[in-house]
This record gives structure tokens, sequence and C-alpha cells, in this order.
């Protein structure tokens, strides 16, 4: 279940047992938070633990899904929460791990890298780098053991993921097998995840198209690209300037090694994230370097005038505040003929 089908049901759940008009608590709504998240969508696993909270015994579900937590972190099955162990007796997790060949264990290890479902070409490269010899066998089993989710978002491009029970089943990726997974991986992401005007979505997919660029070392073109959406998403959807200023400072370090130049739109989305946190010394550097550069797009350069008169504009110079401004809307004019040109 997604996030909207498992509060469909815990709402339903609560319809029927006679809970749904009990006044709202903090205590409980944070205690169905947890237990949304621990069952990770299975719905089964979800009703068993909502259970003890809609028979009047929090406590009793905050043990269960505590254990399921615990479960999620270390692998280790619940014995002792009845609520818990009920599912995992009924769904034995353990047989699983016994009967993946070791092409499977090594696909399934391999999975575990993307924090979102993605297209199938990703999992082949992955389990390509991985060592996985038949993928095809490999991917089809685990799809029918359950191991792997299908997802349908398009009609053309199923995507999978890793479902979150069966990841304590294989050994977690080290740092060096996640940092080759991901080099593998993420120009074949970046491509499908790619919409038509040549950009990556400010969405989760973006913020995961970056850490899998910046995770892997891939080439500038995608580090710029996925470093953009993601950073903006952070910025712009989840109000997190910090999170996004990190994504830039990071990408500003792997660009410098391959010695590349920052995108201009990246470098704006440092000037915003530093000019919202009162990073004045990063604001000047990066609207330095940015204005120095040469112009390589028209709205970002008209952007960087705009964030540069800002700064003038503060630091007590109008008229020259006036002149990039100026210049900012001609440039604006130009690029909006461009776009309307036939």
């Amino acid at each position: 279940m997604d996030d909207v089908e498992r509060d469909k049901q815990m709402r339903a759940a609560a319809g029927i047992a006679g809970r749904d008009r009990d006044p709202p608590s903090k205590d409980r709504s944070a205690l169905e938070a947890r237990i949304r998240e621990a069952a990770s969508g299975n719905p089964g696993l979800q009703e068993i633990l909502t259970r003890s909270l809609l028979a009047g015994d929090p406590a009793a579900a905050a043990r269960a899904v505590a254990a399921v937590e615990r479960y999620l972190e270390t692998g280790h099955v619940p014995q002792d929460a009845a609520a818990a162990a009920e599912f995992f007796q009924r769904v034995s997790l353990e047989v699983f791990r016994g009967v993946m060949t070791p092409a499977e264990t090594a696909q399934l290890r391999a999975a575990t890298l993307f924090g979102l479902p993605v297209p199938l070409p990703v999992l082949v490269a992955a389990g390509a780098a991985a060592g996985v010899g038949n993928l095809d066998a490999a991917l089809a089993r685990l799809k029918g053991l359950g191991l792997l989710d299908r997802y349908q978002f398009a009609a053309d491009k199923p995507e999978c993921a890793c479902n979150p029970l069966a990841r304590p089943l294989v050994p977690a990726l080290s740092e060096a097998e996640a940092t080759m997974l991901a080099a593998a991986s993420v120009e074949p992401l970046a491509a499908a995840w790619t919409e038509e005007d040549g950009t990556l979505p400010w969405t989760v997919h973006g913020l995961e198209a970056a850490r899998l660029a910046l995770l892997g070392d891939a080439p500038a073109s995608i580090i710029n690209a996925a470093v953009i959406a993601g950073g903006f998403y952070l910025l712009r959807v989840r109000y997190d300037a910090m999170g996004a200023l990190d994504l830039v400072k990071s990408a500003l370090v792997a660009l410098e090694k391959q010695k590349s130049s920052p995108d201009s739109h990246l470098l704006v989305l440092g000037i915003q994230c530093a000019g919202q946190l009162g990073d004045t010394e990063l604001l000047d550097r990066l609207l330095k370097q940015g204005l120095t550069n040469p112009p390589d797009d028209l709205s970002a350069r008209a952007s960087l005038l705009s964030e540069g008169a800002k700064r003038r504009i503060q630091a007590g110079d109008p008229a020259l505040a006036e002149t990039m401004l100026r210049e900012a809307g001609a440039i604006s004019k130009l690029s909006a003929t461009c776009v309307g040109a036939p």
C-alpha cells in the first residue's frame, strides 16, 4: 500500500471498531504514524499492529511496533511482542533467506541500494555490477517470491523496489559496494527519469537521483542535473534550505574533483540557500563565480543578475543594482522571445 492506502486502511479499521470518533490525541497520532511506517505498506502487518490500539491497549501496540522496528533495523525476528510475532509466524521470512540462490541474494542486495521504485533496466545494471549472471531469472524469481515489489506508474514503464520487510534478509551493502553499484546504475536511472524538457523532476525522484549521482561520482552533467532537481525540491517543496545547501556543497566538491564547472542553475540554487541561511560569505563567493563564468543559460544568467542586484542593494550600491536589474530584464525578455520563436 502507498501512503494514501495505508491511511485509508487505518481509518476504515477505526470505523469498524467504533473508534473513528474518538478525540484525536498527540500520542495516538504518533503511534499510528509509527504503525504505518513499520508495516511498510503490508496490509496484513498493519492490521495486526493496529488491532491492539483499536482494542484500547496502546501499550501493547507500542511494544508490537517497536518489535517490528527492531526487525527492520537488525533483522531480528520478533518473539516477545505477541501481535508482531503473529505476523512473522504467519509469514516466515526466514524461509525466503534459505531458498534464495547466491545470484538472487546478490540481486536483492543490489536492489537495497535504492530508496524508491526504479525502472527494471536500473535493477539490471545494478545486478550486472554485482556479478549476477542470469539477471532475468533472478529478477523474475524475486518478484515471484514477493521480495521485489512491482509498481506500474506508467503502462510502458514498470518499476520495482525491494520489499521493506525483505531488506533485513540480506547483508547490508558496504560503503564500497554501494558506491560501485551507484556508479553502475545512475546513468540508466537518470535517463529513465529525465523529463521531456531534458531536466529531472523537482520531486523525491530528483532527490534520489542526486543521492546516487553523488554516491557514484556520476558524470558532471548528471551531477549538475540531479542536484539541481533534488536541491530545488528540498528548497521549494520541503523548505529545507540546509539540506539543499548540503547537496550543493557536495556537488561543488565532486565537480571540482572532475575539473568540471558547476551549472549556473546549481549556483543559483546555492545562492538562494545561502541567502536564506544568512551565509553571506558563501553567497558572495557563488555569486562571483556565477557572474564570472561564461553564461550557459539565459534564465540562469538573469537569476544570477537578480541575486547580484539584491546584494548590491544590501551593500548600499543602488546604482549598480539598477544596472544589474536592467540587464536581467533584458535577458529575460530575450529568453522569452527565443522560446516563443518558431
